[in-house]
């Protein structure tokens, strides 16, 4: 009698580490079409094209949607942190330049820096300017402003803030003038 109960237990014990091992074991497939389009999410825009017989792991799903983890190697000098890099300006009404933006993202935050010319002919004691961050749908996802003080006539100045996101989220960015006196 003890003996069953003995096996009974083991085959309980077993039975649960199989489960709980086939629950945390990586799910990987392979792609089974000539070309498999990756989306940033489900209907979204395609980031590339994956041929036949990749491998993938699924680590999430949806009703008709699987999301996947590709796993791959690229050169280090193809990547940056930085969204964009605005080295000529852009010019923005009154007359403001803004330049050498960068955005870096860090632990749900973005961080932005770059550089606004003052070239409207006036000098301002303070000055109001707007940032928004849209995604690939064209979204805004993000807002932040920008104040700059005792801001004269041919002068740039340097601004840097921190917003909430995610930098992989934003596809571009705009700003504008919002106020001065």
């Amino acid at each position: 009698m003890i003996n069953i109960n003995k096996k009974i237990i083991f085959l309980i014990i077993f039975s649960f580490l199989l489960i709980a091992l086939t629950a945390w074991a990586k799910q990987i497939f392979f792609i089974k079409v000539n070309q498999e389009k990756l989306r940033i999410e489900p209907n979204g825009r395609a980031i590339t094209t994956l041929p036949k017989d990749t491998q993938v792991e699924v680590i999430g799903s949806t009703d008709r949607w699987i999301k996947v983890k590709v796993e791959g190697w690229i050169s280090k000098e193809s990547i940056s942190n930085n969204l964009s890099e605005d080295t000529d300006g852009e010019t923005i009404n009154p007359g403001f330049i803004y330049k050498d933006i960068k955005l870096r993202g860090s632990n749900g935050r973005i961080n932005i820096t770059g550089k606004l010319t003052n070239q409207t002919g006036k000098d301002y004691q303070s000055t109001t300017f707007i940032i928004k961050l849209y995604n690939n749908l064209g979204s805004v996802i993000g807002t932040n402003y920008i104040q700059l003080n005792n801001f004269a006539d041919k002068q740039t100045k340097s601004f840097k803030l921190t917003t909430a996101g995610y930098l992989s989220q934003v596809k571009d960015y705009v700003i504008k003038f919002e106020s001065g006196i």
